[in-house]
This record gives C-alpha cells, sequence and structure tokens, in this order.
C-alpha cells in the first residue's frame, strides 16, 4: 500500500480518541471554572450583605444618637426643672420661716403695748400722739378719745395746751375700751385720725420688718 493510501486511512489526531486523563483534565477544568463562578457569586453576596449591615448599622447609630441627645435633654431640662424647684421651695421655706419669725415677734409686741402706758414720761408721749393726729387733720374743733391710762396724763388743761399750739379746739371725748393710745375725730365723727398703739404698730410695721429681721438673724436679711 502506498503511503499516500497510508494517510488517507489514517484518523486525524482530533478524530482519534482521547486518552482518559485528558478528559478528567477538562472536566477539572469545567469545575475549576464553575467553583470561580460560584465563588465570585458568593463574595459579591458578602460584599452586598456586608454593605446592607454597614448601612443598617450606620442607620442605628445615627437612630441612637438621635434618642441619646433627645434623652439627654429631656435630663438637663428635668434636672433644670428640680433644681428650680428645689430654690423655689428653699426661698418659700426661707420667706415662711421670716414671716412666722416676725408675726411672732409683733405679736409679743403687741402683749407689751400696754407697758408704755406705764412710762414716767407717758404724758409727752401722749401729747406727741395728739399733735400727731391734728398735724394730719389740720385746724379745727376735735375730740380726743383716748383709752383710760391715756385720759388720766391727757387732762383738760393738758389739752388746752396742745390745742393752743395747734390752733385747734379740743375736748375729751369717751373713753377708749379695746386699744390704748388716742383717737382724735370731728364731734359728727366724719373725719378721724387714729393714733392707737396698735394702729402705729400696724403702720410701722411694714417699715420695721426688715430692719428687725436682720436684728433676728445676726444682719442677715
Amino acid at each position: 500500500m502506498s503511503e499516500n493510501k497510508r494517510a488517507e486511512t489514517w484518523p486525524s489526531a482530533t478524530e482519534r480518541p482521547q486518552p482518559a486523563n485528558d478528559i478528567e483534565a477538562l472536566q477539572q477544568a469545567i469545575l475549576e471554572d464553575a467553583r470561580a463562578d460560584v465563588q465570585h457569586v458568593l463574595e459579591e453576596a458578602k460584599a452586598r450583605a456586608r454593605d446592607i449591615r454597614a448601612a443598617t448599622r450606620a442607620e442605628a447609630e445615627e437612630r441612637e444618637a438621635v434618642i441619646v441627645e433627645r434623652a439627654q435633654h429631656e435630663a438637663e431640662t428635668l434636672q433644670s426643672q428640680a433644681v428650680a424647684a428645689a430654690r423655689m421651695d428653699a426661698q418659700s421655706l426661707k420667706l415662711r420661716h421670716r414671716e412666722d419669725l416676725l408675726s411672732q415677734v409683733f405679736a409679743h409686741a403687741r402683749q407689751r403695748l400696754e407697758t408704755i402706758t406705764q412710762r414716767q414720761d407717758y404724758e409727752l408721749v401722749a401729747r406727741q400722739f395728739v399733735r400727731e393726729a391734728i398735724q394730719h387733720l389740720g385746724p379745727g374743733e376735735f375730740v380726743v378719745r383716748a383709752d383710760p391710762a391715756t385720759q388720766e396724763v391727757l387732762t383738760q388743761d393738758v389739752l388746752d395746751d396742745i390745742a393752743h399750739v395747734m390752733e385747734a379746739e379740743l375736748k375729751p371725748g369717751p373713753p377708749l375700751t379695746d386699744r390704748l393710745g388716742v383717737i382724735v375725730e370731728t364731734a359728727d365723727e366724719h373725719r378721724r385720725y387714729d393714733n392707737t398703739l396698735e394702729t402705729r404698730l400696724s403702720r410701722q410695721q411694714d417699715v420695721l420688718r426688715t430692719p428687725v429681721y436682720r436684728t433676728l438673724t445676726g444682719g442677715h436679711a
């Protein structure tokens, strides 16, 4: 047989059967490609999951920061309110203590008003009470009412002496039974000036409150 004839009848390299190890290599290559594709898909999925978790975590941290800030603001507000309330309570307590203390002092002073009428110079004091009343009422004819102890020193002679100096006409009136000092009034009682010890103390009470309290507290108002 000629060489040409043998060439025509011999299979080509691609037509010849492949060895078993070549098929396994091909299969292995296909599997490797598949594994690479799977791995790529998994990596992309993991990356997306990480991005989602990061975004979710950032969003959660932002919400948490907002909640913490709001809670801190509310806490500061509550604290400020509590401090203000405590200061107001302390000031209120201080004022109540001050009022109670002053009330006791002035109540005690009222109880001791009677001792003023027992002073040796009480006639001069009573004279001044009458003069002050006339200064407020102006010249005119007046009735001088006084408690029994004050009436004893405000005799008619004393009233005449005061009337001469003050350019007024004075005469004694019905005694006072519920207070000490003098009340000077017109005969028709339309005009009067209460200069009793109780009323004088009441008029002076507002002026005396601060100095009395400072005296009681050692100079601290």
